[in-house]
């Protein structure tokens, strides 16, 4: 987790652009104090092999909140099934 950031709804999309399914996760991320740096996601599979991870970075002002995209490989394939994580 990072310190003043908390997750609020997520969803998972399609790349259509690069062919990928299920590749892309956006996030609602809510600012308490103000952020400047690298926020990573990584996907588990069911088995806790990790699958993809994608770094993005993000400049918030406190109070903020807005949604992100974290746009992994066309071959990682986000299921219902999967981990997914996200940190510094």
């Amino acid at each position: 987790a990072v310190k003043g950031v908390k997750k609020g709804v997520y969803s998972i999309e399609d790349d259509w652009e690069n062919d990928g399914i299920n590749n892309v996760l956006s996030v609602y991320l809510i600012f308490d104090k103000p952020y400047t740096g690298n926020i990573t996601s990584v996907v588990y599979n069911k088995m806790n092999q990790e699958m993809g991870r994608s770094t993005i970075t993000i400049e918030a002002e406190a109070g903020s909140a807005d949604y992100y995209e974290f746009v992994f490989h066309e071959k990682t394939q986000i299921d219902v099934k999967s981990i997914i994580t996200i940190g510094e």
